[in-house]
């Protein structure tokens, strides 16, 4: 018998070997049998998705859980952070960041770095040094990406001070 735990161990094979297709193929397989599609399934294939650049899947497939009542967590917005990241929209990264308190979510190091770095590459330095000083303030654990984009977003513009 077919169940969620079988289609999410395939979808992994799919995520291991980098094969997005197949996994959107497996996705597609399981609305059609009827088989409860779940964060560990979307999770997965967001991040399949996310790793082959394809962000315009990743920001369908979080439309699509809306669809099927599934919750996201930290893993799916940060997927959902990087892809609006990938797609140059940091109004939505910072969405889907602000997104986390309504969610009932936790933001992590990754939350914000990524949110940072979507400022940061869209030019809008004084947001990601903003969301710096937030993260920071809020109690999320920091690293030395916080800090390099952080840097990186005075160096894109020649602030030092």
């Amino acid at each position: 018998e077919t169940n969620t735990i079988t289609f999410n161990s395939a979808i992994s094979s799919c995520e291991q070997a980098g094969r997005w297709e197949k996994a959107l193929e497996l996705c597609g397989l399981m609305v059609g049998s009827k088989v409860k599609f779940d964060t560990i399934t979307a999770n997965t294939t967001l991040s399949v998705c996310n790793d082959a650049g394809e962000w315009r899947r990743v920001l369908q497939i979080l439309s699509g859980m809306a669809l099927h009542h599934v919750n996201p967590n930290t893993i799916t917005l940060n997927a959902a952070i990087s892809a609006c990241q990938k797609d140059c929209d940091w109004g939505s990264a910072l969405w889907h960041l602000r997104s986390v308190t309504w969610r009932n979510v936790e933001a992590n190091v990754v939350t914000s770095n990524a949110a940072i770095r979507a400022c940061k590459n869209n030019s809008v330095w004084e947001r990601a040094l903003g969301y710096v000083g937030t993260t920071v303030q809020s109690g999320v654990q920091t690293n030395t990406v916080t800090c390099n984009v952080g840097m990186s977003a005075c160096d894109t513009v020649g602030v030092w001070e």
